[in-house]
Order: C-alpha cells, then structure tokens, then sequence
C-alpha cells in the first residue's frame, strides 16, 4: 500500500473507500498542521469515519491557509466537527474556500 502522504498529488488529497482509524486521522492532522501550505483541496468519500475522527481532521484544516475545497461524502460528522466547518465557511478573501 502507497503512504497517505504520498497520495497528495498539486496539493489534492483524494481518498475514497480508504479506511480510516483515529491514528490515521492524528496523521493527517499533524501534516496540516506541521504544513500549514500543504493542501488545497481535500476529498474523503466512504472512509468510515467516526463524527470524532473526522473531527480530529477538521480541526486541522484552519491551519492551511489557501485551503480552498472540501468534499465530505458518506462519513460521519459530530457537533464538534460542525463547529470546524463552521470556521472554515467564516474564511476571508483570500482563504475562503471556493
């Protein structure tokens, strides 16, 4: 198997039908946060995440700073994580998302 971080392709994390555990999860979230130009755009579709791990992520994301894109599809989402969307709708130019 590829290493996750190997994955990232012109700053685009594309992961579908790509298990995720909550080790997994504080990975990816140490990068974003170690990396604070690391991603753009971020696709997770059927990962299995708890509301909890895709928390874990989320929270992360307001490190980068020309994030522009988000799909989440078919993982789960807890009040904690809607709170992280929530900041990262509230972005300025230039670090809204698109």
């Amino acid at each position: 198997m590829k290493p996750l971080l190997d994955k990232i392709v012109d700053k685009t994390l594309t992961l579908k039908n790509y298990k995720f555990y909550t080790g997994l999860c504080k990975a990816v979230a140490a990068f974003l946060e170690l990396n604070p130009h690391g991603l753009q755009k971020l696709s997770l579709t059927q990962n299995n995440m708890t509301g909890e791990q895709t928390n874990i992520v989320l929270e992360k994301l307001k490190c980068q700073s020309h994030f522009k894109c988000l799909i989440l599809q078919e993982n789960e989402i807890n009040e904690e994580a809607i709170s992280h969307l929530q900041e990262l709708f509230r972005k300025k130019l230039p670090d809204h998302l698109e």
